[in-house]
């Protein structure tokens, strides 16, 4: 995982060869990464860390790990999972329900 802080530069491009404009990071390790990589990384935690507090009960989590099973975004996208997190967060669900 890439930690600490970063400066954030442009890739060099060519005008004749492709054009690369991802954008790099300088970390403090001195390593450079592309800030995709690191947004990606970012992302995954994020719903590491909400999909957690919805097993643990947070409605509003449930419902954004939901959203994020529907989307692919940061987990790869499973409609079935998306639709129990979201069925799950309604006020009226039933905890005994297994998830898919």
């Amino acid at each position: 995982m890439i930690s600490g802080r970063y400066h954030v530069m442009m890739a060099p491009t060519s005008s004749s060869t492709a054009t690369d404009t991802s954008e790099l990071i300088d970390t403090d390790s001195g390593k450079r990464v592309r800030l995709k990589i690191v947004v990606e990384n970012c992302v995954k935690r994020w719903f590491e860390e909400y999909l957690h507090a919805a097993q643990e009960g947070d409605h509003e989590m449930m419902l954004l790990v939901g959203a994020m099973y529907n989307t692919g975004y940061g987990v790869q996208k499973d409609p079935a999972k998306g639709k129990y997190w979201l069925d799950r967060a309604r006020p009226n669900h039933q905890s005994h329900k297994n998830q898919p």
